[in-house]
């Protein structure tokens, strides 16, 4: 029986614990996934690490825009 759940990490066990009670971190898993980037201005794809467009050098964060 304890085969079963020798597979377990902390991590599996700390997300079951916190879906309980109610606490579970969906932002977390958003932000461990690596996407490309589509420029707002040109629609150009970017590679996820850019910092700028490669095509017309707009920067990609909205926050360092601003």
């Amino acid at each position: 029986m304890s085969r079963t759940y020798v597979h377990l990490s902390g991590r599996d066990i700390d997300k079951a614990i916190n879906k309980i009670y109610g606490l579970e971190e969906e932002e977390d898993e958003k932000e461990r996934t690596i996407q490309p980037q589509k420029c707002p201005r040109c629609g150009y794809i970017n590679a996820p690490t850019d910092r700028y467009c490669g095509r017309c050098a707009l920067i990609l964060d909205e926050k360092e825009r601003l």
